[in-house]
């Protein structure tokens, strides 16, 4: 089309000029009108030499030869998450330091740093391209070591729209919780329900509750997306409230707890989920949940496969690895990964936003994927763009995919369409289903 109208605006000029040439040779007489007439010719082909790219002799447009180029998918889910974080401690603040140092680390232009009362900071970083906690804590940690002294931080990941009051009293709670720790003062929440819930809790009396094991194992189901097949159930820890009811503790409390209490606790769930299979005769698999402070430790993996293979559990009970562990601390626990599949224990890599995708090294101890409930409040076509890859590396790399916290039969449609295998959520009437059992 663009090449039509060219030649098209070629032939005008071509009769402008001849029209210029036949009008100066009638005004000016034979010599004059000559003269004029060569020099409107030479006019309009040099025009018509310099429009045309055929003829042109400057090198072509690099826009035009290069392919387009493809968005990352990291930004395509990383865009979806904003970050409110709360900093104190610190000492000769220089905010403008600070904040061109955060626009580079996090690659934003959309940066603000504010004092506050008491000696405290502020920090709003939009679209700072990166959705995974662990990640933030540490890319973030970084910075501030390198212009603020012995300074703790709380900081919420959250998407808008939302209320700001959440925003701001997740970012308490993390800086609370920072406070409580022994080594890296820092500590970063999603906002989403469940720590919305946990708003109600005070963090003293939640601890104290997981420290004395008063706490519910919750077997959540996993449906087929093609039918109400039961798949497995997914195992997780609750705590009963007396205002919000029952709050899943684990997610909460991930980096709150000393490395060694972790250890303990991996440990003490995985007897009292032995114990519960004993009992059971159906056999269904179970997915549970390991902490990455088990996950970086030799000795405590080779602790839970001794008590799942002493079992006699194997091919029933599996692991779940949390998709930035996995992703952020590879190289540190390959040799454990490759353990636990050589034993002939699954291993699902869970809480999934794509970023498993980007992992440039060979996935084959993995037997599944199990995406997050957090995707579904992605714009329609970010989030079909991320299942879109998310099923082809799936494909390609021989994984079964799940989904959490399904609450609509479109979603289960969007599933179906990209080759998921099971769900899990409200649409399956998960309060009929789920089994809570008392560990005493």
């Amino acid at each position: 089309m663009q090449n039509k109208q060219k030649r098209i605006l070629t032939i005008l000029y071509f009769v402008c000029g001849i029209t210029a040439c036949a009008l100066a040779y009638w005004l000016f007489g034979e010599l004059v009108g000559v003269i004029v007439s060569i020099a409107v010719i030479l006019f309009f082909l040099i025009f018509v030499f310099l429009q045309s790219p055929s003829l042109s002799l400057s090198k072509p447009s690099l826009k035009l030869l290069a392919k387009p180029e493809q968005q990352p998918l990291s930004v395509l889910t990383n865009n979806a998450y904003h970050v409110f974080a709360l900093l104190c401690g610190g000492v000769n603040i220089d905010e403008v330091t600070l904040k061109k140092a955060l626009e580079r680390t996090f690659l934003s232009k959309q940066v603000s740093c504010k004092q506050l009362k008491a000696g405290r900071l502020s920090v709003t970083i939009l679209c700072p391209q990166i959705c995974d906690e662990i990640e933030f804590n540490k890319r973030f940690s970084e910075v501030l070591k390198t212009h603020i002294n012995e300074c703790e931080f709380g900081a919420c990941l959250y998407r808008e729209p939302c209320q700001q009051l959440n925003v701001y009293q997740l970012a308490e709670l993390a800086l609370a919780i920072a406070k409580t720790k022994q080594q890296s003062k820092s500590h970063v929440l999603k906002l989403n329900q469940t720590n919305l819930a946990l708003l109600q809790y005070s963090l003293p009396e939640m601890i104290n509750d997981i420290l004395n094991r008063q706490f519910l194992l919750l077997f959540e189901p996993v449906f087929s997306v093609h039918g109400e097949a039961l798949l497995f159930h997914h195992v997780g820890i609750t705590i009963r409230h007396q205002k919000v009811g029952l709050c899943d503790a684990k997610q909460f409390l991930l980096g709150c707890l000393d490395s060694d209490k972790l250890l303990a606790l991996d440990e003490h769930l995985l007897k009292q989920l032995i114990k519960t299979l004993a009992q059971d005769s159906s056999n269904d698999p179970v997915l549970l949940s390991i902490d990455a402070a088990s996950w970086r430790s030799a000795g405590a993996i080779e602790k839970l496969i001794s008590m799942v293979e002493k079992a006699g559990f194997s091919q029933i009970i599996r692991f779940a690895i949390s998709e930035s562990v996995l992703v952020n601390d590879y190289h540190h626990i390959d040799a454990q990964l490759y353990r636990v599949q050589k034993q002939g224990i699954g291993i699902v890599a869970e809480c999934c936003h794509g970023a498993l995708i980007n992992l440039k090294s060979n996935v084959s101890f993995l037997s599944g994927a199990y995406i997050d409930e957090d995707v579904f409040q992605l714009p329609e076509v970010q989030q079909r763009a991320l299942f879109n890859a998310i099923s082809g590396f799936a494909e390609s790399q021989h994984l079964q995919l799940f989904a959490a916290g399904i609450d609509a039969a479109n979603q289960l449609a969007v599933l179906v369409e990209f080759q998921f295998v099971g769900a899990s959520g409200n649409f399956f009437h998960q309060g009929e289903h789920n089994i809570a059992l008392g560990l005493n």
